[in-house]
């Protein structure tokens, strides 16, 4: 309906005028019984049970018009077999550049970003350092340090490790334990950061 044909029936109209308007706006037999039991108690009844018809016919074409553009919703794949989770399956984002800053001095690093929640690091003379959100049963993890925002920190030995990326890590602007696995027999060339699945090849 028209702005233009809603303002005049809103300030008192002609039956027949309102007829016409019935006519091009389809309404239910009860609706149209409502608006004959109004006719006669004047402009003012008129308009609020007018509002009322409109109030429900645009719903009611609303709803129509969301429930044509849905796609079909599919059931589940059989072919996906259910696995366990684990704290490899945690979403973890690293954005790179990244740089590390071992006791406070920066020092260049290659780094190797691959699927999984696992973070590690190698440093040259003491080996790989393994860093965990979550301790591991059966391994040997304890809680050394912590990860904030975007910047992974730790200790050990005397040193402070700090991994500053260009990112949230796990949740803007949140704050979380940091468990740590010391290898000190897995020696590499130069400093490299990475993050993997726990038990691929590249951590054990």
């Amino acid at each position: 309906m028209a702005l233009r044909e809603y303002a005049t029936l809103g300030c008192g109209c002609e039956w027949s005028e309102l007829c016409g308007l019935v006519r091009r706006w389809p309404l239910s037999g009860l609706e149209e019984r409502r608006l004959s039991a109004y006719h006669c108690a004047g402009g003012k009844c008129m308009r609020s049970v007018i509002e009322t018809t409109l109030l429900v016919g645009i719903v009611a074409a609303g709803a129509f018009s969301q429930g044509q553009g849905h796609p079909e919703i599919a059931p589940a794949n059989p072919n996906l077999v259910p696995q366990d989770f684990t704290v490899d399956d945690i979403p973890i984002s690293i954005k790179l550049p990244f740089k590390l800053f071992v006791n406070g001095k920066p020092h260049p690093a290659g780094w190797h970003i691959h699927e999984g929640s696992t973070m590690w690091l190698g440093v040259p003379n003491r080996g790989m350092y393994i860093l965990s959100v979550m301790p591991r049963a059966g391994e040997d993890f304890h809680k050394a340090g912590a990860i904030r925002n975007d910047v992974i920190s730790f200790q050990d030995g005397g040193n402070r490790y700090e991994i500053r990326t260009s990112g949230p890590i796990l949740g803007a602007d949140r704050a979380w334990n940091l468990y740590v696995e010391h290898l000190p027999k897995m020696e590499m060339k130069g400093p490299l950061f990475g993050v993997d699945r726990l038990g691929s090849c590249t951590l054990r």
